[in-house]
């Protein structure tokens, strides 16, 4: 079956990295992570949507109209601005899949287990291009456990390919085997580690 090849994180892919790839990003919430001594969630396949019902995936800008009157709140338009760049960044993201014939049952499975180990959130510029994968939160069965990366961590870098454009990671994740290098930036400071998947 048919699969949308994931932030979230899969934004990449996981959660992105799986957040894209199983699905398109929802408006934001509340954090609700499980302590650190929580199990990872349980692995599901997701359907990649028949192409009639994608209309909804389908960038839209709304009206000059709601736009003024959201912009009267500050946090409003903040808010906004960023639900925009969400959208903006998915479509690219979902186009890419659908011109590559991306299938998500062609991805490592260990890659896919791997990612959603954890919960990514992806961080945008301006033009809704990918500043990193910010680390929200691990579980305890996560491989990063035997590593120095934690939580908070913006990943910017998997095997030496910046995280930047969101049309170019359906092709990164395919690409990816058991092993892999992740390079993170934690306040201004930039490392990498190997990571082995058994």
């Amino acid at each position: 079956m048919k699969q949308k090849a994931t932030l979230a994180v899969l934004v990449l892919l996981s959660a992105v990295t799986l957040t894209w790839t199983l699905s398109p990003p929802g408006p934001t919430a509340p954090s609700t992570a499980a302590p650190v001594s929580a199990p990872a969630p349980a692995t599901r396949p997701v359907p990649i949507p028949p192409p009639e019902a994608r209309e909804s995936l389908v960038y839209r800008r709304p009206s000059p109209e709601v736009v003024e009157e959201l912009s009267r709140n500050p946090e409003t338009a903040k808010r906004l601005r960023e639900h925009e760049k969400q959208l903006a960044a998915t479509q690219r993201f979902s186009d890419a899949v659908d011109e590559g014939n991306f299938d998500a049952e062609d991805l490592n499975r260990s890659v896919v287990s791997f990612f959603k180990t954890m919960e990514l959130e992806p961080v945008l510029d301006e033009e809704s291009m990918i500043l990193g994968l910010e680390i929200q939160h691990i579980y305890s069965t996560s491989p990063l456990r035997e590593t120095s990366i934690v939580a908070g961590d913006r990943i910017t870098h998997i095997n030496d390919e910046a995280l930047r454009d969101p049309a170019d990671l359906p092709a990164l994740l395919e690409g990816l085997e058991r092993d892999m290098t992740l390079c993170v930036d934690r306040d201004g400071r930039h490392h990498c580690e190997r990571i082995s998947l058994d």
